[in-house]
C-alpha cells in the first residue's frame, strides 16, 4: 500500500510540471492583409507645369522645359523592386541618404544615365510610410543638370504625404 501512495504522489507531481499546449488555428483560406488607403503626396511644382503629360495607374509623369518629373506609388514591401523601376539601378550601385521625414523613411539619391541625347542625370526620392513607397523622380541632361539645381531642391523639399484628404490650398 505504501507504494501506492508514493507512485500517486510522484504522478501528481508530475503532472502539475507542463506548460499548457499552444495552439494554432490553421484555415484553408488565405487571409489577405488590408491596406490602408494611399496617403495624399504634396508637392510644390514649378509654374510652368499646369497638368500631368502622362497619368498610368501607378502615377503621373509632367514634361516642362528642359526636364521632367515622375511622380508615382507602390506597394511596400520591396524597396530594391522600387528603386530599380524609379532609376533603372539597383539600390548597392547608388549612393541612397536614408533620413526620418514625419514619420515616415525618405530615401534620397542621384544618377546617371546614358541616352540617345547624351548624358542624362537623375535625382529621385522615395518615402516609405511602411505600406507604399511614394517615388518623385527629376530627369534632365547633363547640360541643364546644373542650371536646374535650385529649382529641383525647391520640388524635392516640398514632397511629402499627408493622411488628411481635404483639399489643401496652395496659396496660388
Amino acid at each position: 500500500m505504501k507504494k501506492w501512495w508514493i507512485i500517486l504522489f510522484v504522478l501528481v507531481l508530475l503532472s502539475g510540471c507542463g506548460q499548457p499546449a499552444q495552439l494554432e488555428t490553421v484555415s484553408d483560406v488565405q487571409e489577405q492583409q488590408v491596406l490602408p488607403r494611399e496617403q495624399r503626396v504634396l508637392l510644390q511644382l514649378p509654374p510652368e507645369v499646369y497638368a500631368p503629360t502622362l497619368q498610368t495607374d501607378t502615377g503621373s509623369i509632367y514634361l516642362c522645359d528642359r526636364y521632367s518629373i515622375s511622380l508615382a506609388t507602390y506597394r511596400a514591401g520591396d524597396l530594391q523592386q522600387t528603386v530599380q523601376t524609379a532609376a533603372g539601378f539597383l539600390p548597392e550601385n547608388l549612393q541612397m541618404q536614408q533620413t526620418m521625414q514625419q514619420q515616415n523613411k525618405r530615401y534620397s539619391f542621384t544618377w546617371t544615365a546614358a541616352s540617345e541625347e547624351g548624358i542624362q542625370v537623375g535625382r529621385g526620392c522615395i518615402l516609405d510610410d511602411g505600406y507604399y513607397h511614394y517615388v518623385l523622380t527629376a530627369m534632365a541632361s547633363e547640360a541643364d543638370a546644373g542650371e536646374l539645381q535650385e529649382t529641383w531642391r525647391e520640388i524635392f523639399a516640398s514632397f511629402r504625404v499627408t493622411e488628411d484628404r481635404e483639399d489643401i490650398s496652395t496659396g496660388s
